[in-house]
């Protein structure tokens, strides 16, 4: 969920990545800069019935992100917490095997993201699946027609195929199309390709497509899926620009 974290220091908690434990069990590592959002879950052993939230440092992220690609199968972290003299959250350790990871923590409030991810049902059952590499790929092959600056793209979503329309007034018109599978009606938006790509990269090669639910409104955001739900990409659109 790295590439979603912000660079703007005046919103400093969105710098950071946001863990979360939920009561149920069900965890989430979450980043977003106001365009995207990205939410990663995993399986958690919450240590009461209270739910956990903690923002840590970007740098610290990657390598608890790192440590947990390099751990065997069924390895666990733990998370311990420092608190000050008052009861307050200064300090979280994540313990490993072999591993003992300080993290600093980033102050201020983490928004309650899942009220900014529009529920299934928001999009009237307009669902497509799309392999991550044919449109990373095809992506790539118009990239020259993203205009600098305004880079954007369209995605017209059909019964078998999914259409890229991209233009610029130096390179001119492109256009690639690679296969979907659709449950829906034909939807189509706008977005920033670089973003879009960032997000592909991170999708693993085991998984082998993510499922896109499409706004029937071109100014609402697209939502991207896969691991069951587990892992869920929200991208804002582009609005206006030249067909």
């Amino acid at each position: 969920a790295g590439f979603a974290v912000s660079d703007e220091v005046a919103r400093y908690v969105f710098t950071g990545v946001l863990i979360e434990i939920k009561k149920n069990g069900q965890g989430y590592a979450v980043t977003s800069d106001g365009k995207q959002l990205a939410a990663c879950g995993f399986d958690a052993q919450p240590a009461d019935d209270k739910n956990f939230r903690v923002v840590i440092n970007q740098d610290a992220a990657e390598l608890l992100a790192s440590v947990c690609k390099k751990a065997e199968e069924g390895a666990r972290i733990e998370i311990e917490v420092g608190l000050s003299n008052a009861g307050e959250l200064v300090q979280v350790r994540f313990v490993g095997p072999g591993v003992k990871l300080w993290a600093r923590i980033i102050d201020g409030t983490f928004p309650d993201w899942e009220a900014v991810v529009p529920p299934d049902k928001s999009y009237k059952h307009a669902g497509f699946e799309v392999e991550a590499k044919p449109l990373l790929e095809a992506l790539d092959r118009i990239s020259l027609a993203f205009v600098k600056d305004k880079e954007q793209v369209e995605l017209k979503f059909s019964g078998t195929k999914l259409e890229l329309h991209a233009q610029s007034e130096a390179c001119g018109q492109a256009k690639a199309e690679i296969p979907c599978k659709s449950k829906g009606a034909e939807r189509s938006i706008r977005v920033n390709p670089l973003l879009l790509e960032d997000y592909l990269r991170s999708v693993p090669k085991t998984a082998k497509s993510v499922r896109v639910l499409v706004p029937a409104k071109s100014d609402s955001a697209t939502k991207w899926t896969w691991n069951s739900g587990k892992d869920v990409y929200v991208l804002m659109p582009i609005s206006g620009g030249k067909k």
